[in-house]
């Protein structure tokens, strides 16, 4: 499942980590950095839509949108 990304994708989530990482030690306010969750949780959630029936699924409040990713 997580074999198949596009480059693409994976050059923008590889990205949106690097910029999280680095607001969460440069003391960047915590309401000006990216709010995305952990790659971690971006799997868990894929594992979980990946059993879910055909359909549309909403993401709100995505920040970056690094989980629709």
């Amino acid at each position: 499942m997580f074999h198949d990304i596009p480059a693409e994708i994976v050059g923008e989530m590889a990205r949106l980590q690097t910029i999280d990482a680095r607001d969460r030690v440069d003391d960047t306010p915590r309401m000006e950095r990216l709010r995305q969750i952990p790659a971690e949780v971006g799997r868990f959630l894929a594992l979980l839509l990946a059993g879910t029936p055909d359909g549309s699924v909403i993401e709100i409040g995505t920040s970056a949108g690094y989980s629709t990713l």
